[in-house]
C-alpha cells in the first residue's frame, strides 16, 4: 500500500491536516493487517511540527514502536521534513515509555 502525501492533503501545517491523514493510514493497516504502508513523501518539502506529531508522532503512539517500525515506512522525505518526523517519533517514543501524555492531551 503506498500513500503519496502530495496527493492526500492540500496542506501540511495544522493538526487537523494529520489527523485527517492519521485516520486514513489506520482504516489502511486495519484493511490489510499483512501488508505495509508506504507514506510517499516526495514533493512535500516542509510539514508542520504540529502535522508531524499528529499523523506520524500519533500513529508511532498508537501501534506501539515494534508495529510501526514493522508496518510503516517512510520514504522519497526531504532531509527538513525527516528531521521534524524524527522529532515527532522521539516525543512519542518518550511519551508510550514513561506512560506520560505531551502538552496537556487527556487522551
Amino acid at each position: 500500500m503506498v500513500l503519496t502525501m502530495r496527493d492526500e492533503s492540500t496542506g501540511f501545517g495544522s493538526r487537523a491536516a494529520g489527523r485527517q491523514l492519521r485516520n486514513k493510514c489506520m482504516n489502511l493497516l486495519d484493511a490489510e493487517p499483512a501488508k505495509p504502508l508506504l507514506l510517499d513523501w516526495a514533493g512535500v518539502p516542509l510539514v508542520s511540527s504540529s502535522f508531524a506529531d499528529e499523523l506520524v508522532g500519533k500513529l508511532f503512539a498508537s501501534l506501539g514502536p515494534l508495529a510501526f517500525s514493522a508496518r510503516v515506512r517512510n520514504l522519497g522525505m526531504d532531509a527538513v521534513v525527516r528531521g521534524l518526523v524524527d522529532k515527532a517519533i522521539m516525543q512519542r517514543a518518550a511519551q508510550v515509555t514513561n506512560g506520560t501524555l505531551l502538552d496537556g492531551e487527556t487522551e
